[in-house]
Parts: structure tokens; C-alpha cells; sequence
């Protein structure tokens, strides 16, 4: 049998024991298109709930490690391609604002770093009626000096 939810784990697994980025990426697309969705959606027992949650995290966060690759390579559009994706499912997600962020600025883009830090700052005003931490500040502040 195959089980997609294991080949999903499987393939983050081999990403983050891979050597090289191209390798980790690869194993990180694959993981991407295995992830079909909310895991169980329907379905409203704890467990199920827990491990839709934990899915969803270790969907982002590979995303999240993969735009870090794609950065690590140069290949910035790549790499803000998956950010966004990642805010998709996410939009008040810091971590990956500050990625975006950072990608902006490595693109000489100081249009983008400040377009991403509104964006940010918006989606956590609108959903939790709070301001963007201390690290997303300060990051902002760094890159667009």
C-alpha cells in the first residue's frame, strides 16, 4: 500500500538529511505536492484534529526551509514564490513576512521589503489586533535603513 501522509513525512525526513540544497529542495517539492490539503478534514475527533494541525505545520515549515534554500542558492524568485505560497495558508504567519522581507532586500528591492512589513502588519492587526514583534520591527527597521 501507499500511504501519502508517510511518503510526505518520508520525503521531509530525506530533505533534511540530504546533502546540498538542490538535494533538500527536491525532497521538499516532492513532500509540497504529496500535501493535499487539511489531513482529514471532516473530521472533528482530537487526534484528527492534532495531526491536521501538525501536518499543516510541518507543510509550512517546510516551505519555509525551502525558500531559506532557494535563498542560500540566489535564486531569489524561487524563493519568494514559496514565502507567499507559505503566507497563503498562513498570512499571519511572522516568520515568513521576515523571510519575505529578507528576500526583498536581497533582490535591492526596498519597495518589497516595506510592501511585505505592511502586509504583515495588516494581517495581524486585522486577525489578532496586535503589532508586528519586536524582531519583525527591527528587521524592518535593519533593512530598510
Amino acid at each position: 500500500y501507499e500511504y501519502d501522509v508517510e511518503q510526505f513525512i518520508g520525503e521531509i525526513y530525506h530533505a533534511e538529511q540530504a546533502d546540498g540544497a538542490q538535494l533538500k529542495i527536491k525532497h521538499y517539492k516532492q513532500a509540497l505536492k504529496l500535501y493535499q490539503g487539511p489531513f482529514l478534514p471532516e473530521g472533528e475527533e482530537t487526534w484528527i484534529i492534532l495531526e491536521r494541525q501538525k501536518m499543516q505545520v510541518q507543510f509550512i515549515s517546510a516551505m519555509l526551509k525551502m525558500g531559506e534554500l532557494y535563498i542560500e542558492i540566489e535564486d531569489y524568485p524561487h524563493a519568494l514564490g514559496v514565502v507567499q505560497q507559505a503566507l497563503n495558508y498562513e498570512p499571519c504567519m511572522e516568520e515568513a513576512h521576515r523571510l519575505g522581507m529578507t528576500i526583498y532586500s536581497l533582490m535591492g528591492n526596498r519597495t518589497g521589503v516595506i510592501r511585505q512589513y505592511e502586509i504583515c502588519r495588516q494581517a495581524l492587526m486585522e486577525e489578532m489586533h496586535i503589532d508586528p514583534s519586536s524582531l519583525t520591527q527591527d528587521l524592518f527597521r535593519k533593512l530598510t535603513k
